[in-house]
């Protein structure tokens, strides 16, 4: 009886198992990972939350964790009218936070800016950088 094949089948199980089991267990959200792809974030500064409704995932600080979920927990609340949308190339929005909380800090749509505005990289007409 030849063993080679067993041993390969088994092998190949058992380094699946392995890669598998270094995945970092998720709340069921999907995080799609789309190479080139471009997001849109609704960026809520007050709660400093961003939500990606192609996906309907929340992003959100728990302790010093970003967590991902399709729902936010009862002790975060988002003003629904004040966001600012942001278009970004990374299925993690929150790796920009630091720059976007700086942008947009929390109170600054009592100051008067538009709802929804839409917040991007890219060069003006006279390659200005927003």
């Amino acid at each position: 009886m030849n063993t080679k094949p067993l041993w390969i089948i088994l092998a190949t199980a058992v380094c699946s198992a392995l890669l598998l089991s270094f995945v970092p267990a998720g709340n069921g959200a999907d995080l799609d990972v789309r190479v080139g792809a471009k997001f849109n974030y609704q960026y809520f500064p007050d709660a400093q939350v961003y939500f990606d409704s192609s996906r309907g995932l929340y992003f959100y600080m728990k302790g010093t964790n970003w967590q991902t979920s399709v729902s936010l927990p009862g002790d975060i609340k988002v003003d629904r009218e004040n966001y600012v949308v942001i278009e970004d190339d990374t299925d993690r929005p929150y790796i920009k936070h630091k720059s976007h909380k700086k942008r947009y800090p929390p109170g600054l749509a009592k100051k008067g800016w538009k709802r929804g505005k839409k917040h991007h990289k890219k060069k003006g007409k006279r390659g200005k950088k927003w």
